[in-house]
């Protein structure tokens, strides 16, 4: 689980992802993180938009949409 949604600042995961992924609402990848555990993600440089946050953990793959205010 990715939160707060919407958020302004910084994402945090309540369970610490192993690559994360994050496209715009055409498909596109608007950034891409990988590393053995990621537990807050920056976004503040996004622009203001819904997006979908991609995450894996033990080749597990969970898509969330979050809004970027």
């Amino acid at each position: 689980t990715a939160y707060p949604n919407p958020t302004n600042g910084n994402l945090n995961f309540s369970v610490p992802q192993e690559e994360v992924k994050i496209y715009d609402l055409s498909g596109k990848i608007i950034l891409s993180e990988q590393a053995s555990s990621i537990s807050q993600l920056d976004v503040s440089s996004l622009a203001a938009g819904t997006y979908v946050l991609v995450s894996t953990r033990n080749e597990i793959e969970t898509r969330t949409r979050f809004v970027k205010k």
